[in-house]
């Protein structure tokens, strides 16, 4: 059975830096360091069943078993010798291996002892078989319990027995590091996975404190991340996807609900599975000392509880969209107002929320709500296509239905008109700017949303018409600096109007404002509130 937790999307505006060094140093150690590890074992396994030690050394393995009270064990080697394959012989040899007890006793010549007959010839292969052995990276720099050093304890985090191990090792470290990093911060993140790791080779070691086997894999430091995440989400539901033989599926669980439950099954594993490969042991370990750093993390409040908040959050505000929109649906107004307000007090920055609620308040286009609404969504900053189609379709809305007429600040009114026009809608902008050409009102922010235009036009390719528009600029605002870049714009089209043609300008311009603008009501109503635009009469 397989439960894993389902984290939200990486936020790369804030990278998880660490979980992909860390990725990134358990693919170099297995394609660097390792990359030879599978022929080097082979190439040492092939010399041992070929040289004198399996006839020397086996049945004293074999003896030693029955003296431990090991009978079984004892004899399905006996049964495996017995059917004199290779496979079967590289079986008894890691079981051996494995056996702390034996090989120390071997390693010190308490088995082969100097007055055996072949002990020179034994101690010569034995000697040949561990310079092969020493050659293999997991062999050398894994953990091993019976002879702990510490370059091991951190170097076996880094290595895997074979692709498969990597590969699923890394997919719980990416699923599950990123979030725990962005949670708790880059340094404790590290602190957590290192420590974890420890805590994961220490319990592995204590219970097989004689083990020669060497423990390597990123499994014990994964698995304190697993128990950290839990007690740093508690009751907080989150998704988990499981697996249970062949049917699999998702549910939404407390956090803290899968601690004992991953406990549960490592120790089913352990005291079902029989003899395996895989650490267990190192797994509870891990799962456990995580939970323990979780919690001390808690209380030190090194948290980010906003991060930690976020699904909670956005589970609610997709339930207020529902609900208001079901209002909206209805024409219940106050209800829906209700729901969209109280999402956009928890989330500011939600598009779909500030939207309904403009079209709710547009029920009542006299209301002060709903002249607030339209300028709150024309005032958000960024610059992104839909964020300015949004100020679009707005702007369209509201100067053909405001009542009694719009609220705008002259500065406000200009600056998006700049923003519409180098976005992407300069014949949205067009007829902004041409109310104040007509008028004859002067601001200072004219000549900026001027050229703004002009360059609207261009990446629109009608340069033509934006040709216009630095003319008037240059009638205009003869000493402005933007008069200057006018004027090299022209210049570089070949077009150069004389002085004096102020009155012409504008009044193709306003022709042309209403060519375009046909068929669009709000123009007129933007003309005719032009004049206290103008004069700089701030309605609400």
């Amino acid at each position: 059975m397989l439960i894993l937790p389902l984290a939200r999307k990486p936020d790369w505006r804030r990278p998880p830096i660490i979980s992909l060094l860390l990725v990134a140093a358990s693919v170099a150690a297995f394609f660097g360091l390792q990359r030879d590890d599978d022929r080097l074992y082979q190439e040492a396994e092939a010399y041992y069943l070929e040289s004198p030690l399996p006839d020397l050394e086996f049945p004293a393995y074999i003896a030693h078993l029955e003296e431990r009270g090991r009978a079984a064990r004892a004899r399905a080697l006996r049964r495996a010798l017995a059917q004199e394959s290779d496979k079967a012989a590289a079986r008894v040899l890691a079981s051996m291996r494995g056996n702390g007890r034996f090989m120390e006793r071997l390693r010190a010549g308490g088995v082969i002892t100097p007055g055996h007959p072949a002990f020179a010839e034994w101690r010569q292969a034995r000697a040949s078989f561990q310079r092969r052995m020493n050659r293999v990276t997991s062999q050398r720099l894994g953990f091993i319990p019976a002879r702990p050093q510490a370059l091991d304890v951190l170097a076996h985090m880094f290595l895997h027995g074979s692709a498969g191990h990597l590969v699923g090792n890394m997919v719980f470290l990416v699923l599950v590091g990123y979030v725990v990093e962005a949670v708790i911060g880059r340094l404790f993140y590290l602190g957590v996975y290192l420590l974890g790791g420890l805590m994961a080779a220490s319990t592995f070691a204590a219970v097989y404190s004689h083990s020669s086997a060497p423990l390597v894999g990123a499994s014990g430091a994964i698995a304190a991340l697993m128990g950290t995440y839990v007690l740093l989400f508690e009751l907080r539901r989150i998704p988990f996807f499981y697996t249970l033989g062949f049917y699999s599926g998702f549910v939404r669980a407390p956090a803290a609900v899968m601690l004992p439950v991953w406990l549960g099954l490592e120790a089913y594993h352990l005291l079902s599975g029989g003899v395996s490969d895989v650490a267990y042991v190192a797994h509870m370990g891990g799962l456990a000392g995580g939970a323990l750093l979780g919690l001390g993390l808690r209380l030190a409040a090194q948290v980010d509880m906003a991060f930690l908040d976020r699904d909670q959050r956005e589970e609610q505000d997709r339930a207020d969209m529902e609900q208001g929109l079901a209002h909206l649906a209805n024409l219940d107004l106050d209800a829906a107002r209700e729901r969209f307000r109280a999402l956009l007090k928890r989330n500011p920055d939600h598009r779909e929320a500030l939207a309904k609620l403009y079209t709710v308040a547009s029920y009542r286009p006299d209301s002060d709500e709903y002249h607030r609404l339209a300028h709150r969504i024309f005032a958000l900053s960024d610059n992104e296509a839909a964020t300015l189609r949004f100020k679009r379709d707005t702007f369209r809305d509201y100067t053909a239905n405001a009542r009694p007429q719009m609220r705008f600040d002259p500065d406000r009114f200009l600056e998006l008109a700049g923003r519409l026009a180098i976005g992407g809608f300069p014949e949205d902008a067009a007829p902004m700017v041409s109310s104040f050409l007509e008028k004859g009102k002067e601001h200072p922010r004219l000549p900026q949303t001027l050229v703004l235009l002009a360059r609207g036009f261009a990446r629109q390719d009608e340069p033509e018409r934006g040709q216009r528009y630095l003319a008037a600029l240059r009638e205009r605002f003869p000493d402005s600096e933007e008069a200057g870049e006018a004027r090299k714009m022209l210049e570089e089209k070949g077009t150069q109007p004389g002085r004096g043609t102020s009155t012409r300008l504008v009044a193709g311009l306003r022709g042309e404002e209403m060519r375009y603008s046909s068929g669009r009501p709000h123009v007129p109503f933007l003309l005719a509130d032009a004049e206290s635009l103008g004069q700089g009469k701030a309605r609400g």
